[in-house]
Protein backbone atom coordinates (compact mmCIF):
# COMPACT_ATOMS: atom_id res chain seq x y z
CA UNK A 1 0.00 0.00 0.00
CA UNK A 2 1.37 3.49 -0.97
CA UNK A 3 0.43 6.15 2.07
CA UNK A 4 1.05 9.92 1.69
CA UNK A 5 0.82 11.74 4.74
CA UNK A 6 0.25 15.57 4.29
CA UNK A 7 1.81 17.51 7.54
CA UNK A 8 2.39 21.16 8.31
CA UNK A 9 5.45 19.80 10.89
CA UNK A 10 7.56 17.12 10.76
CA UNK A 11 10.78 16.49 13.13
CA UNK A 12 12.93 17.48 13.74
CA UNK A 13 10.39 20.08 14.66
CA UNK A 14 9.02 19.20 18.10
CA UNK A 15 4.70 18.69 18.45
CA UNK A 16 2.39 16.19 19.28
CA UNK A 17 1.62 16.00 15.25
CA UNK A 18 4.82 15.35 14.60
CA UNK A 19 5.25 12.70 16.88
CA UNK A 20 2.05 11.41 15.22
CA UNK A 21 3.34 11.31 11.96
CA UNK A 22 6.23 9.87 12.96
CA UNK A 23 5.03 6.91 14.60
CA UNK A 24 2.91 5.96 11.65
CA UNK A 25 5.13 6.55 9.22
CA UNK A 26 7.44 4.28 10.57
CA UNK A 27 4.94 1.50 11.15
CA UNK A 28 3.67 1.35 8.34
CA UNK A 29 7.64 1.44 6.89
CA UNK A 30 8.19 -1.39 9.18
CA UNK A 31 5.55 -3.36 7.63
CA UNK A 32 6.70 -3.06 4.29
CA UNK A 33 4.51 -0.17 3.08
CA UNK A 34 5.67 3.23 1.06
CA UNK A 35 5.19 6.01 2.58
CA UNK A 36 5.74 9.77 1.10
CA UNK A 37 5.70 12.51 3.78
CA UNK A 38 5.06 16.41 2.15
CA UNK A 39 5.77 18.87 4.90
CA UNK A 40 7.18 22.48 5.74
CA UNK A 41 11.06 22.98 6.41
CA UNK A 42 10.37 23.73 9.88
CA UNK A 43 12.98 22.82 12.06
CA UNK A 44 15.55 23.10 9.55
CA UNK A 45 17.07 25.94 7.39
CA UNK A 46 14.20 27.45 4.66
CA UNK A 47 15.06 25.52 1.54
CA UNK A 48 13.33 22.48 -0.58
CA UNK A 49 14.58 19.11 0.62
CA UNK A 50 13.35 15.39 -1.08
CA UNK A 51 15.18 12.59 1.40
CA UNK A 52 14.50 9.38 1.73
CA UNK A 53 14.78 8.53 5.18
CA UNK A 54 15.82 5.02 6.34
CA UNK A 55 12.97 3.49 8.35
CA UNK A 56 10.39 6.70 7.78
CA UNK A 57 10.21 6.93 3.76
CA UNK A 58 10.08 9.87 1.38
CA UNK A 59 9.53 13.04 3.01
CA UNK A 60 9.33 16.12 0.75
CA UNK A 61 10.07 19.65 2.51
CA UNK A 62 9.04 22.49 1.27
CA UNK A 63 11.02 26.15 2.91
CA UNK A 64 9.00 27.34 5.53
CA UNK A 65 9.42 31.20 4.48
CA UNK A 66 7.44 33.07 7.00
CA UNK A 67 4.26 32.19 9.75
CA UNK A 68 1.52 34.20 10.56
CA UNK A 69 0.12 33.58 14.43
CA UNK A 70 2.52 30.39 14.35
CA UNK A 71 1.49 29.00 11.46
CA UNK A 72 3.27 28.08 8.75
CA UNK A 73 2.48 29.76 4.92
CA UNK A 74 3.57 26.99 2.73
CA UNK A 75 1.54 27.03 -0.10
CA UNK A 76 3.59 24.69 -2.02
CA UNK A 77 2.19 22.20 0.02
CA UNK A 78 -1.40 21.78 -1.07
CA UNK A 79 -0.61 23.00 -4.61
CA UNK A 80 2.26 19.91 -5.30
CA UNK A 81 -0.81 17.80 -4.30
CA UNK A 82 -3.18 19.09 -7.29
CA UNK A 83 -0.39 17.39 -9.79
CA UNK A 84 1.70 15.08 -8.31
CA UNK A 85 1.97 11.67 -6.48
CA UNK A 86 -0.55 9.98 -8.77
CA UNK A 87 -0.05 6.59 -7.98
CA UNK A 88 -0.98 6.96 -3.98
CA UNK A 89 -3.86 4.57 -2.58
CA UNK A 90 -4.14 6.97 0.02
CA UNK A 91 -3.44 10.22 1.37
CA UNK A 92 -3.87 11.27 5.16
CA UNK A 93 -3.89 15.02 5.99
CA UNK A 94 -2.96 16.48 9.59
CA UNK A 95 -4.33 19.44 10.43
CA UNK A 96 -6.27 21.67 10.70
CA UNK A 97 -3.76 24.28 9.27
CA UNK A 98 -4.96 27.23 7.79
CA UNK A 99 -4.24 27.52 4.09
CA UNK A 100 -2.71 24.05 4.10
CA UNK A 101 -5.19 21.02 5.38
CA UNK A 102 -8.07 22.61 4.00
CA UNK A 103 -7.04 23.24 0.73
CA UNK A 104 -5.08 19.81 0.57
CA UNK A 105 -8.47 18.40 1.08
CA UNK A 106 -10.07 20.40 -1.35
CA UNK A 107 -7.04 19.90 -4.04
CA UNK A 108 -7.55 16.16 -3.36
CA UNK A 109 -11.62 15.71 -4.16
CA UNK A 110 -10.22 17.80 -7.40
CA UNK A 111 -8.67 14.98 -8.51
CA UNK A 112 -10.81 12.65 -6.93
CA UNK A 113 -8.20 11.13 -4.77
CA UNK A 114 -9.09 9.36 -1.34
CA UNK A 115 -8.70 11.00 1.82
CA UNK A 116 -8.28 10.65 5.45
CA UNK A 117 -8.48 13.87 7.85
CA UNK A 118 -7.19 13.68 11.46
CA UNK A 119 -8.35 16.64 13.10
CA UNK A 120 -5.88 17.72 15.84
CA UNK A 121 -6.71 20.22 17.35
CA UNK A 122 -8.80 23.66 16.60
CA UNK A 123 -6.73 26.83 15.16
CA UNK A 124 -7.31 28.87 18.21
CA UNK A 125 -5.62 32.62 19.09
CA UNK A 126 -5.52 34.20 22.34
CA UNK A 127 -8.72 36.52 21.95
CA UNK A 128 -10.81 34.01 19.92
CA UNK A 129 -12.13 36.80 16.99
CA UNK A 130 -10.01 34.74 14.70
CA UNK A 131 -11.11 31.49 15.59
CA UNK A 132 -14.76 31.67 15.11
CA UNK A 133 -13.84 33.49 11.68
CA UNK A 134 -11.75 30.45 10.02
CA UNK A 135 -14.20 28.27 11.71
CA UNK A 136 -16.76 29.22 9.66
CA UNK A 137 -14.56 29.66 6.88
CA UNK A 138 -12.20 25.99 7.12
CA UNK A 139 -15.36 24.06 8.20
CA UNK A 140 -16.32 23.72 5.12
CA UNK A 141 -13.63 22.03 3.64
CA UNK A 142 -13.97 19.14 5.92
CA UNK A 143 -16.64 17.59 3.82
CA UNK A 144 -14.00 16.90 1.20
CA UNK A 145 -12.55 14.33 3.37
CA UNK A 146 -13.73 10.50 3.60
CA UNK A 147 -13.12 10.32 6.93
CA UNK A 148 -12.29 11.99 9.61
CA UNK A 149 -10.59 10.99 13.03
CA UNK A 150 -10.27 12.66 16.40
CA UNK A 151 -8.62 11.69 19.66
CA UNK A 152 -11.60 11.76 22.01
CA UNK A 153 -15.19 11.89 22.16
CA UNK A 154 -15.73 15.31 23.91
CA UNK A 155 -13.21 16.96 21.82
CA UNK A 156 -15.15 16.13 18.97
CA UNK A 157 -18.27 16.82 20.47
CA UNK A 158 -17.16 20.43 21.57
CA UNK A 159 -15.67 21.21 17.97
CA UNK A 160 -16.96 24.35 15.93
CA UNK A 161 -14.97 22.47 13.06
CA UNK A 162 -16.14 18.65 13.76
CA UNK A 163 -19.83 19.28 15.77
CA UNK A 164 -21.06 19.49 11.63
CA UNK A 165 -20.30 16.19 10.95
CA UNK A 166 -20.18 13.88 13.56
CA UNK A 167 -21.21 11.10 12.04
CA UNK A 168 -18.43 10.77 9.69
CA UNK A 169 -15.80 10.94 12.71
CA UNK A 170 -14.23 7.70 14.00
CA UNK A 171 -12.21 8.03 17.29
CA UNK A 172 -8.52 6.97 17.11
CA UNK A 173 -6.30 8.59 20.28
CA UNK A 174 -2.74 9.23 20.07
CA UNK A 175 -0.27 6.76 21.28
CA UNK A 176 2.51 6.22 23.35
CA UNK A 177 5.58 3.92 23.17
CA UNK A 178 5.12 2.20 26.27
CA UNK A 179 8.16 -0.07 26.17
CA UNK A 180 10.27 3.65 25.75
CA UNK A 181 8.60 4.92 28.41
CA UNK A 182 9.10 2.21 31.04
CA UNK A 183 9.48 4.51 34.27
CA UNK A 184 13.29 3.79 35.09
CA UNK A 185 15.71 6.29 35.47
CA UNK A 186 19.38 5.06 33.76
CA UNK A 187 20.60 9.07 32.05
CA UNK A 188 23.01 10.93 33.58
CA UNK A 189 22.52 14.02 31.94
CA UNK A 190 19.93 15.48 34.00
CA UNK A 191 22.21 15.11 36.92
CA UNK A 192 25.33 16.01 35.07
CA UNK A 193 23.45 19.46 33.50
CA UNK A 194 21.48 20.24 36.78
CA UNK A 195 23.02 18.66 40.09
CA UNK A 196 20.70 20.83 42.13
CA UNK A 197 17.63 18.68 41.20
CA UNK A 198 19.24 16.23 43.67
CA UNK A 199 18.63 18.66 46.60
CA UNK A 200 14.90 18.54 46.57
CA UNK A 201 13.16 15.12 47.71
CA UNK A 202 9.44 16.07 45.15
CA UNK A 203 10.26 17.11 41.46
CA UNK A 204 7.14 18.85 39.42
CA UNK A 205 7.20 18.60 35.49
CA UNK A 206 6.24 20.14 32.67
CA UNK A 207 7.61 18.96 29.36
CA UNK A 208 5.95 20.92 26.30
CA UNK A 209 6.25 24.54 24.66
CA UNK A 210 6.29 27.58 26.92
CA UNK A 211 3.50 29.10 25.30
CA UNK A 212 0.33 30.61 26.94
CA UNK A 213 -2.28 28.08 25.63
CA UNK A 214 -0.68 25.47 28.04
CA UNK A 215 -0.59 27.78 31.21
CA UNK A 216 2.67 27.58 32.45
CA UNK A 217 2.33 30.65 34.48
CA UNK A 218 -0.45 29.07 36.22
CA UNK A 219 1.80 26.02 37.00
CA UNK A 220 4.29 28.67 37.94
CA UNK A 221 1.86 30.41 40.27
CA UNK A 222 0.34 27.35 41.96
CA UNK A 223 3.98 26.36 43.05
CA UNK A 224 4.61 29.38 44.77
CA UNK A 225 1.05 28.42 47.20
CA UNK A 226 2.25 24.33 47.48
CA UNK A 227 2.45 23.78 51.17
CA UNK A 228 4.60 20.59 50.36
CA UNK A 229 8.49 21.30 51.27
CA UNK A 230 11.85 20.60 49.73
CA UNK A 231 10.02 20.34 46.06
CA UNK A 232 11.38 21.82 42.90
CA UNK A 233 9.80 22.74 39.49
CA UNK A 234 11.39 22.09 36.19
CA UNK A 235 10.46 23.38 33.41
CA UNK A 236 11.53 20.97 30.05
CA UNK A 237 10.78 22.91 26.75
CA UNK A 238 11.06 26.11 24.93
CA UNK A 239 9.68 28.65 23.86
CA UNK A 240 8.11 32.29 23.92
CA UNK A 241 7.27 32.64 27.53
CA UNK A 242 10.53 31.33 28.72
CA UNK A 243 11.64 34.78 29.48
CA UNK A 244 8.41 35.65 31.42
CA UNK A 245 8.28 32.66 33.58
CA UNK A 246 12.11 33.33 34.62
CA UNK A 247 10.66 36.77 35.32
CA UNK A 248 8.04 35.56 37.49
CA UNK A 249 9.96 33.16 39.09
CA UNK A 250 12.14 35.91 40.51
CA UNK A 251 9.41 37.71 41.10
CA UNK A 252 7.56 34.77 42.94
CA UNK A 253 11.17 34.52 45.02
CA UNK A 254 11.07 30.63 44.12
CA UNK A 255 13.94 30.87 41.74
CA UNK A 256 15.97 28.55 43.76
CA UNK A 257 13.46 26.01 43.29
CA UNK A 258 12.45 26.70 39.35
CA UNK A 259 14.73 24.88 36.53
CA UNK A 260 14.10 26.26 32.82
CA UNK A 261 15.81 23.88 31.18
CA UNK A 262 14.85 24.67 27.76
CA UNK A 263 14.82 22.05 25.26
CA UNK A 264 15.75 18.64 26.19
CA UNK A 265 17.18 15.71 23.89
CA UNK A 266 14.57 13.32 22.81
CA UNK A 267 16.43 10.31 24.51
CA UNK A 268 16.60 12.23 27.98
CA UNK A 269 12.83 12.67 27.80
CA UNK A 270 12.27 8.93 29.88
CA UNK A 271 14.77 9.40 32.51
CA UNK A 272 13.20 12.95 33.26
CA UNK A 273 9.71 11.30 33.83
CA UNK A 274 11.24 8.52 35.75
CA UNK A 275 13.01 11.39 37.66
CA UNK A 276 9.85 13.17 38.60
CA UNK A 277 6.68 12.90 41.10
CA UNK A 278 4.15 14.24 38.96
CA UNK A 279 3.60 15.81 35.51
CA UNK A 280 1.39 19.09 35.40
CA UNK A 281 -0.42 20.05 32.10
CA UNK A 282 -2.16 23.26 32.94
CA UNK A 283 -3.16 24.25 29.68
CA UNK A 284 -5.96 27.00 29.09
CA UNK A 285 -7.49 26.88 25.24
CA UNK A 286 -8.99 24.02 22.93
CA UNK A 287 -5.06 24.11 21.06
CA UNK A 288 -4.35 21.33 23.85
CA UNK A 289 -6.93 18.88 22.24
CA UNK A 290 -4.97 15.75 23.88
CA UNK A 291 -1.81 15.66 25.49
CA UNK A 292 0.76 13.29 24.34
CA UNK A 293 2.52 14.22 27.27
CA UNK A 294 0.30 12.57 29.53
CA UNK A 295 0.15 9.54 27.83
CA UNK A 296 4.26 9.83 28.49
CA UNK A 297 4.09 10.32 32.23
CA UNK A 298 1.44 7.50 32.74
CA UNK A 299 3.33 4.68 31.03
CA UNK A 300 6.28 5.96 32.71
CA UNK A 301 4.01 5.10 36.23
CA UNK A 302 3.86 8.82 37.17
CA UNK A 303 0.42 10.33 38.27
CA UNK A 304 -0.99 13.94 36.25
CA UNK A 305 -2.15 16.91 37.03
CA UNK A 306 -4.32 18.41 34.21
CA UNK A 307 -6.66 20.60 33.53
CA UNK A 308 -10.68 19.64 32.35
CA UNK A 309 -10.91 20.83 29.02
CA UNK A 310 -12.23 18.83 25.87
CA UNK A 311 -9.62 16.16 24.78
CA UNK A 312 -7.84 16.49 27.92
CA UNK A 313 -10.16 15.06 30.53
CA UNK A 314 -11.20 12.25 28.26
CA UNK A 315 -7.53 11.16 29.23
CA UNK A 316 -7.05 11.23 32.65
CA UNK A 317 -9.15 9.61 34.91
CA UNK A 318 -9.88 12.04 38.00
CA UNK A 319 -8.85 10.33 40.87
CA UNK A 320 -7.66 7.23 38.98
CA UNK A 321 -4.57 7.84 37.35
CA UNK A 322 -4.12 11.54 38.38
CA UNK A 323 -6.03 14.87 38.81
CA UNK A 324 -8.71 17.09 36.77
CA UNK A 325 -8.93 20.94 38.15
CA UNK A 326 -10.47 24.00 36.21
CA UNK A 327 -8.85 25.95 33.46
CA UNK A 328 -6.56 29.26 34.71
CA UNK A 329 -6.98 28.40 38.26
CA UNK A 330 -4.05 28.36 40.12
CA UNK A 331 -5.28 27.91 43.44
CA UNK A 332 -6.94 24.39 42.06
CA UNK A 333 -3.79 23.27 40.30
CA UNK A 334 -1.89 23.77 43.87
CA UNK A 335 -4.45 21.66 46.11
CA UNK A 336 -3.97 18.96 43.24
CA UNK A 337 -0.42 19.08 43.45
CA UNK A 338 0.02 19.02 46.94
CA UNK A 339 -2.76 16.45 47.04
CA UNK A 340 -0.01 13.81 45.33
CA UNK A 341 2.89 15.59 46.88
CA UNK A 342 1.71 14.60 50.32
CA UNK A 343 -0.03 11.35 49.64
CA UNK A 344 3.34 9.16 48.12
CA UNK A 345 0.92 5.44 48.46
CA UNK A 346 -1.85 6.94 46.57
CA UNK A 347 0.52 8.93 44.15
CA UNK A 348 1.98 5.05 43.86
CA UNK A 349 -1.50 3.95 43.13
CA UNK A 350 -2.41 6.09 40.16
CA UNK A 351 0.82 5.87 38.91
CA UNK A 352 0.30 2.06 38.40
CA UNK A 353 -3.03 2.50 37.85
CA UNK A 354 -1.82 5.36 34.75
CA UNK A 355 0.91 2.66 33.68
CA UNK A 356 -1.46 0.03 33.20
CA UNK A 357 -4.13 2.01 31.03
CA UNK A 358 -1.10 3.82 29.04
CA UNK A 359 0.16 0.36 28.21
CA UNK A 360 -3.56 -1.20 27.54
CA UNK A 361 -5.33 1.31 25.91
CA UNK A 362 -2.94 4.14 24.22
CA UNK A 363 0.14 1.89 23.14
CA UNK A 364 1.55 2.71 19.33
CA UNK A 365 1.00 -0.69 18.55
CA UNK A 366 -2.88 -0.68 19.34
CA UNK A 367 -3.24 2.63 17.62
CA UNK A 368 -1.57 2.03 14.69
CA UNK A 369 -3.51 -1.10 13.95
CA UNK A 370 -6.75 1.12 14.23
CA UNK A 371 -4.92 3.21 11.58
CA UNK A 372 -3.87 0.42 9.62
CA UNK A 373 -7.53 -0.57 9.58
CA UNK A 374 -8.79 2.61 8.39
CA UNK A 375 -6.28 2.47 5.67
CA UNK A 376 -7.17 -0.60 4.06
CA UNK A 377 -10.58 -0.04 4.23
Amino acid sequence: MRVCMVTSCFPPSPGGIETCVLELASRLTQKGHEVTIVTSSRGLPPKTYNNLIDGVGHVIRFPERFAILEIPIVPQIPSTLLFDFNNQDVFHVHGMTPSQSDLSLLFLRTRGAKAIYTHHFDPQTRGGHLTKLYAYFGRPFLKFANTIVASTPSYAQTSPFLNSYLGRVRIIPMGVDSDRFDGHFNDSYVLESYPGLMRFERRILFVGKLIYYKGPSFLLEAFAKLKTKNVCLIFAGEGPEKKKLVQLANFLHVSDRVFVMGAVPDTVLPSLYAFSDVLVLPSVTRREAFGIVILEAMASGKPVVATAIPGVSDVVEHGKTGYLVPPANSIALAVAIDAILEHPSTARLMGETARQTARTRYDWKEVFARYLELYES
